[in-house]
């Protein structure tokens, strides 16, 4: 007998723990379900595959029964096609699912850090090397976006700024983040882009110590600064800053406007999450940095932002080529013979550091090594909580002067720069 709206009614709901079915005659399959608690439902039972399947068409109320035999017609019609209702609905609901799903690398990190990381002994550290890293680069654009080749920019723009053990760290969170990823199955992706990368090839960088000790000669100086004053910005102003300052490739370019105070303290206060120690990092500006700082136009939240101006300034691989051909010119100007050995942005500062131990810094190596964001040594770390702040302003200003010297090709006067000691801000 066929089913009809008054029969369904009727339908009794069956004992506790029970469920009752009434089949139509009309459509094979098709039939009413009824729970003990008295819910209705729509539902057409198939065989596909050798296997009895079932598909939950609407409950009774929210659907007449003309419309739900309607809706049985054209399911069975896709068995006869050789597909699975069931199958294809479940498929919908996990894409829905994805959709619905955070995308985005900083929303996927957010929720990493909750479900792997938290209690993990090095969940903090990793978490702050996704956000001084990835972050700056990733956090906006979508998780399943993310390419191989992306990976590949962040670790050699690691390797490249000679701190290769943090290329080889960083890729192993990236590798352990994106598998994690994959295993939720609802971020949209089935393979990670740190597939066919291996950790080995980035471990081999650090084999390469004779190019991590390479420091800068006056001439190749002199030659850097003319080749980015051709270049213009931001090739001059990030160099200046990274010559100045001694600081990191990635700390001087992903800088915040937020974080400068140019007018009152002038600091530079960097974040903890933005510096490899892990510390806080306070950078008291000398004229010349203040001034290199005012002259960035824009009132976007990067200091050098790329062309969207969303994240910081990333081509180094192109920007690195640009400044060796010139420096080569430029050496070629005053030594025709003269060849550009190869050189890395982290050598700047190793340069700068060797610079400084032939100045007569105030506090000495402590000072010296404070200015490179370096902790302080035994017991000073524990006991000397002082910032030598003003002694760290007399280091950078008796730096510039000599920096000067080499640009000018001129010495020095070591009277001049003693003097400079007594100097506060």
């Amino acid at each position: 007998m066929a089913l009809t709206e008054l029969g369904i009614r009727k339908l009794k709901a069956p004992k506790a723990g029970k469920r009752r079915e009434k089949y139509d005659r009309e459509i094979r399959g098709f039939s009413i379900r009824i729970t003990d608690r008295g819910v209705r439902s729509y539902q057409l039972v198939y065989s596909f595959g050798g296997r009895r399947r079932r598909y939950m068409i609407g409950r009774v109320g929210e659907m007449g029964l003309e419309q739900a035999r309607e809706e049985a017609r054209r399911l069975r019609g896709l068995v006869r096609q050789n597909r699975d209702p069931a199958a294809e609905e479940k498929a919908a609901r996990a894409i829905a699912k994805t959709a619905s799903a955070p995308k985005t690398f900083g929303e996927v990190v957010e929720l990493y850090e909750k479900r792997a990381l938290a209690g993990k002994r090095r969940g903090r550290q990793a978490r702050m090397s996704i956000d001084r890293h990835l972050m700056p680069f990733w956090k906006d654009i979508p998780l399943a976006s993310i390419t191989r080749a992306d990976v590949l920019e962040r670790i050699e723009a690691l390797v490249d700024a000679g701190t290769a053990e943090a290329a080889r760290s960083v890729f192993n969170i990236c590798r352990r983040l994106f598998n994690w990823a994959i295993s939720r199955g609802a971020f949209g992706i089935a393979h990670s882009p740190c597939e066919k990368l291996r950790p080995a090839d980035i471990a081999a960088a650090l084999k390469d110590r004779s190019v991590r000790e390479r420091i800068l000669s006056d001439r190749e100086w002199r030659a850097l600064f003319r080749a980015v004053r051709r270049l213009g910005y931001p090739y001059e102003p990030i160099i200046e800053l990274l010559a100045l300052t001694g600081l990191r490739r990635n700390e001087v370019v992903e800088a915040r406007r937020s974080e400068f105070d140019l007018t009152d303290r002038k600091e530079w206060t960097i974040p903890s999450k933005r510096m490899k120690s892990g510390r806080v990092h306070v950078v008291p500006l000398t004229k010349r940095m203040i001034a290199i700082v005012n002259s960035l136009s824009g009132d976007g939240e990067f200091l050098f932002p790329n062309d969207r101006g969303n994240r910081p300034f990333s081509s180094f691989s192109a920007f690195k080529e640009k400044i060796d051909q010139l420096m080569a010119e430029e050496l070629k100007r005053d030594d025709p013979s003269a060849k550009l050995e190869n050189w890395r942005f982290h050598d700047i500062r190793r340069s700068m550091r060797t610079k400084l131990s032939e100045l007569p810094v105030p506090g000495g190596d402590l000072v010296r090594e404070l200015l490179l964001a370096h902790a302080k040594p035994g017991l000073h770390k524990v006991y000397d909580q002082h910032a030598y702040l003003d002694e760290r302003y007399q280091a950078y200003r008796l730096w510039e002067d000599k920096l000067t010297a080499i640009l000018e090709g001129r010495s020095a006067d070591v009277i001049g720069l003693a003097q400079r000691t007594g100097e506060s801000r």
